[in-house]
């Protein structure tokens, strides 16, 4: 009884380390995982450094110093699904989002203080 284990007996199953998966299938899994995990910490953004002044152009831009909407109303517009409209007919669409910004507001409803701005 005392002397050394004989493996020979022991089932296979039994006598493997890593059960069903060989050392080379583990490996290949972890390094799978490890891959996605790190692949994941990548990050998908990048930044570029712009001029501090040509930033603040661009955020304070508006219809009469660009000739373009601001990125404010261009969203309103979006959100109001007359974007398209106001390719066409700029002055009707802005006149239509004044009235029913105005009237909304008369009517004492809530007005986001970002639709207020966007039509400034």
């Amino acid at each position: 009884m005392g002397g050394t284990l004989d493996f020979s007996v022991m089932p296979q199953s039994q006598t493997r380390a890593f059960g069903p998966f060989t050392p080379l299938t583990s490996c290949a899994i972890v390094a799978v995982l490890l891959i996605a995990i790190l692949s994941a910490c990548a990050a998908p953004i990048g930044v570029k450094r712009v001029d501090p002044k040509k930033v603040q152009r661009e955020i304070t831009s508006d219809v009469l110093m660009t000739g373009k909407l601001s990125s404010a109303t261009a969203n309103l517009l979006r959100y109001a699904e007359l974007f398209e409209s106001y390719a066409k007919k700029p002055a009707e669409v802005i006149e239509l989002l004044h009235k029913g910004i105005l009237t909304r507001a008369l009517a004492g409803e809530r007005v986001s203080r970002a639709a207020m701005v966007a039509l400034a």
